[in-house]
């Protein structure tokens, strides 16, 4: 009985998934508003690389300034990374 049940439970999830795995995505969206948003997406993306490229910039010019004003005055101090 219980095999019975797991089994016809089983096939309806197997043919459930089946029917669902056969929709299409469809957008009511014309294509010029699809890439519209595509590229406003990718506009998006690029300043926001841009933006971690100059934090990133920043950051290793504070470093070198830091070690900069460390070092001073002293001429046998030699970093190596």
């Amino acid at each position: 009985m219980k095999a019975k049940l797991l089994f016809t439970l089983g096939s309806i999830l197997m043919l459930g998934a089946c029917t669902y795995a056969d929709q299409r995505f469809v957008t009511n969206q014309s294509p010029e508003e699809l890439r519209a948003n595509a590229a406003a997406v990718n506009a998006a993306e690029r300043a926001e690389r841009a933006e971690r490229r100059a934090e990133r910039r920043q950051e290793m010019m504070d470093t070198a300034d830091a070690i900069k004003r460390a070092n001073e005055g002293s001429k046998r101090i030699y970093i190596i990374r």
